[in-house]
C-alpha cells in the first residue's frame, strides 16, 4: 500500500466518505477499475448523481488502491495539452514528440487491458496521427535547417543574388506549407480526441474534483515539454512586453496572458502562411 503522508487529508477522506443509505447504482456495462482481487466499478449515487469507485460490496475504496488509474489519466491531459501546444506554436523537438507517441502507447495499452469498453478505433487514430506529427516534425526541422544556413551564407558572404532570393523564397514556401501540413494533419484527429476525452469525462471519477495539486510531478516528458515552450515563448518580443509586469500578476492575469501569446503565435503563423501561399501562386 502507497504512502498517504504527503496527500491532504480532505483529498483523502474523499475515498473514506460515508455512504448514504441507498446503495451506490452500479454502471450497468460492469466496467472495472484497476484494483486486487476483488473488482471495482464506476458507481453512481441515486439521487445525487455522484460519481465515484466503488469495491463489488458498494463500499469506498481509499484513494492510493485507485491511485494508478487516477495518475494515468493525468498524464494523458497534461501530455495532450502540452502537445496541442505544441503544434499550435509550431515549436519542440523531436524527443518531445517521441516521449509523447510512447505515452500514448502505454496508456492505450493500461486502459485496454482494465476498460474493455476503451474507445480503441479512435485513439488508435490519434496515436498514428502522433506518429505522422513526429516524422513531419523531422521534416520541418531540416528544412528550416536550410533555411537558417541559406540565410547565413547570403549576408555572411554578401551573397544577396537574385538565384539566392529565389531559393530562399520557395524555402519559406516550402515551411509554410510544411507547417500548413502539420495542422492540417493534426486538425484530422480533432473528433478523435474528443471521443476519448468525453470517455476518460465519463468513466472516470478523477475529473469530479481537483486532484492536480495531490499527484507527484509527471514524468520527465512534460518538464521537457514545459521547458521547451518556455525558453521559446521567452525569446519571444510580445512575451517579453506581455510579462513585464513580471511578479505583480496574478495566476489569473497569467493565464491570460498565456491565452494572448498563444492566440497571438497563432495569428501571426496563419498571416505568414496567407501570404506565402499568395506567392507560391505568383512563381
Amino acid at each position: 500500500m502507497q504512502d498517504t503522508s504527503m496527500i491532504p487529508t480532505f483529498i483523502v477522506n474523499l475515498f473514506k466518505e460515508t455512504l448514504p443509505e441507498e446503495q451506490p447504482e452500479i454502471f450497468e456495462s460492469k466496467i472495472p477499475v484497476e484494483g486486487h482481487e476483488g473488482a471495482y466499478y464506476f458507481g453512481r449515487f441515486h439521487p445525487s448523481g455522484k460519481v465515484l469507485v466503488v469495491r463489488e460490496d458498494g463500499s469506498v475504496p481509499f484513494f492510493e488502491e485507485v491511485e494508478p488509474v487516477v495518475e494515468r489519466v493525468l498524464q494523458y491531459e497534461s501530455l495532450k495539452k502540452s502537445n496541442d501546444l505544441l503544434y499550435v506554436l509550431l515549436t519542440g523537438e523531436q524527443e518531445m514528440y517521441q516521449s509523447l507517441v510512447q505515452m500514448l502507447e502505454e496508456i492505450k495499452n493500461h486502459y485496454e487491458e482494465h476498460m474493455d469498453l476503451f474507445p480503441k478505433e479512435e485513439f488508435q487514430r490519434v496515436t498514428q496521427t502522433s506518429h505522422v506529427l513526429f516524422v513531419q516534425q523531422g521534416d520541418l526541422e531540416k528544412a528550416n535547417e536550410e533555411l537558417n544556413q541559406l540565410a547565413s551564407n547570403m549576408y555572411r558572404n554578401h551573397e544577396i543574388t537574385p538565384s539566392n532570393l529565389m531559393k530562399l523564397k520557395a524555402l519559406h514556401i516550402s515551411v509554410a506549407q510544411l507547417f500548413q501540413k502539420q495542422i492540417l494533419t493534426y486538425n484530422k484527429t480533432t473528433q478523435d480526441e474528443r471521443v476519448v476525452v468525453e470517455y476518460l469525462y465519463r468513466h472516470t471519477p478523477i475529473w469530479k474534483f481537483n486532484w492536480r495539486g495531490v499527484l507527484r510531478d509527471l514524468k520527465s516528458v512534460q518538464k521537457q515539454i514545459a521547458t521547451g515552450l518556455s525558453k521559446e515563448l521567452l525569446e519571444d518580443s510580445t512575451v517579453t512586453h506581455l510579462f513585464s509586469k513580471g511578479a505583480s500578476l496574478s495566476q489569473e492575469e497569467k493565464e491570460a496572458v498565456m491565452d494572448q501569446v498563444v492566440n497571438h503565435k497563432t495569428e501571426v503563423v496563419m498571416e505568414l502562411m496567407k501570404e506565402l501561399e499568395h506567392d507560391l501562386n505568383q512563381v
